[in-house]
């Protein structure tokens, strides 16, 4: 099972009855994330910039608590170059995956950034 969040930049236009700006899908399997991705490809605008990030590496020493400088954060403009990187990195299963879409990169860069605080390397020491 793999727990998808997902926040587009229309999710007002495609789900009316929606009240958050991030929603929750369930996939049963790799396959349905891939499923997923090849949809976004397909729908893709030439207008958006992708975040995609995953809690796929975990310190099996420190229980659930995530290893943040290993932690996968890409963002692309080309939903085609990242359902190619998403096909061949990792098995997803058993994760919590979240996947934004952006107007712009200074966005998803920001977003990208904010996920990355508790990491000692986030920002430069002065």
């Amino acid at each position: 099972m793999i727990t998808l969040h997902y926040a587009s930049k229309n999710i007002k236009r495609i789900y009316e009855n929606i009240d958050d700006d991030i929603i929750e899908l369930i996939l049963k399997d790799q396959n349905e994330l891939d499923l997923f991705i090849q949809d976004i490809v397909k729908g893709d605008d030439n207008k958006t910039v992708y975040l995609f990030a995953s809690n796929f590496n975990k310190d099996p020493l420190k229980e659930d608590l995530e290893l943040e400088s290993y932690r996968e954060i890409i963002i692309e403009a080309c939903p085609y170059r990242l359902a190619m990187l998403l096909k061949g990195c990792y098995d997803y299963e058993d994760c919590e995956v979240f996947f934004q879409e952006y107007e712009s990169f200074e966005d998803a860069y920001k977003v990208a950034l904010s996920m990355r605080e508790l990491n000692p390397l986030c920002y430069n020491s002065d």
